[in-house]
């Protein structure tokens, strides 16, 4: 939210500050300058939405992921699972990330995501 409030701040302010430079720069008359602000304005917003929902489309994967996995618990703390190569006790699951230890006594974070797309033995 924080993120798309600045967004929306600095596309305001640039435009603005755009506008007043084309007017001068190129001698355009004050109506058609603030026409070419209102557009450069809204496809500025537009790229600032899309840019978020790229940015959040992978976290919100895992959340949502994460979310299932507690709800139909297909794999529980202390089961000895393999993600792909990857293989270990799960010691948390989280809404974001699932952490489980290697036999070498590693710990891995594992994205939620990997425990529905990946192929999971438990």
């Amino acid at each position: 939210m924080v993120l798309l409030i600045l967004g929306l701040i600095t596309a305001r302010v640039s435009t603005r500050w755009l506008g007043r430079l084309a007017q001068k720069r190129l001698k355009m008359e004050e109506g058609v300058a603030a026409s070419v602000q209102s557009l450069m304005f809204y496809a500025s917003v537009i790229l600032v939405v899309i840019g978020l929902g790229f940015g959040s489309q992978n976290l919100m994967s895992n959340f949502i992921s994460g979310v299932i996995l507690l709800m139909e618990r297909p794999i529980r703390v202390g089961d000895l699972v393999q993600v792909g190569d990857l293989h270990g006790t799960v010691t948390h699951i989280g809404l974001r990330s699932t952490r489980l230890v290697t036999p070498s006594n590693f710990e891995l974070v594992l994205p939620n995501s990997s425990f529905l797309n990946d192929r999971v033995t438990n």
